[in-house]
């Protein structure tokens, strides 16, 4: 269950990390205009924290994402489940791990 839970954190930081890195206008302007983004126009600072226990495939994410795109910063801390989405729910990370089940005062 646990490689299952921690495939999917893998897919959706690899999205997010994607999503939340834009092109520059200086880099070749919007997508429209140059019709596929190109990973050397990513830029940019990604703040990410929580769960333990993601250690290892962030890491390994982190060093594959960041030998691809020179200009993205990766910031992770390692710090738990709890302040992991504390943290994303403060607008601190952007994003936050957590390998429980959110409880109903964070949910809400």
């Amino acid at each position: 269950m646990k490689k299952v839970i921690s495939g999917i954190l893998a897919a959706v930081l690899a999205g997010t990390l994607l999503a939340g890195c834009t092109p520059s206008e200086e880099a070749g302007g919007s997508q429209a205009e140059s019709g596929a983004q190109s990973s050397a126009a990513l830029s940019g600072t990604v703040k990410t924290g929580g769960s333990t226990s993601v250690e290892k495939v962030m890491n390994a994410l982190i060093y594959q994402f960041q030998n691809d795109n020179p200009d993205v910063t990766i910031n992770y801390e390692m710090n738990g489940s709890g302040d992991g989405i504390k943290n994303a729910i403060s607008g601190l990370y952007e994003i936050g791990h957590a390998s429980r089940e959110l409880k109903d005062e964070e949910a809400s």
